[in-house]
């Protein structure tokens, strides 16, 4: 019997845990259009730094398609896409200002 009752409480809590994690997978709304806000945002920094790639532009653009389809899920791995992409330009950007020194004639 209390065995039953411990295999019951376990599976319970599995079951609970299983369920809430799915519910924090499923994209909704706000999620994407927080992701494709702070993309944006990540763009525009890479942008003043003249080193905005086109290809954050596309994934930005697709994010937004998909999220006016209401297609949250696309929109939001669109969006997570464009945000990494712009860290890397970002990224690059500062790199190249440091490293062109390495590489002028003395």
């Amino acid at each position: 019997m209390r065995r039953t009752i411990v295999a019951l409480c376990g599976a319970t809590l599995v079951l609970g845990f299983m369920l809430s994690a799915a519910q924090a997978a499923k994209p909704d709304a706000a999620s994407a259009k927080t992701a494709i806000a702070e993309a944006a945002k990540l763009q525009a920094h890479a942008m003043t730094l003249d080193d905005g790639w086109s290809t954050t532009e596309a994934a930005l653009k697709q994010a937004r398609a998909a999220y006016k389809k209401h297609d949250y899920a696309t929109s939001l791995a669109k969006a997570q896409h464009a945000r990494k992409l712009a860290r890397i330009s970002i990224l690059q950007a500062e790199s190249q200002k440091k490293l062109w020194h390495n590489e002028v004639v003395q």
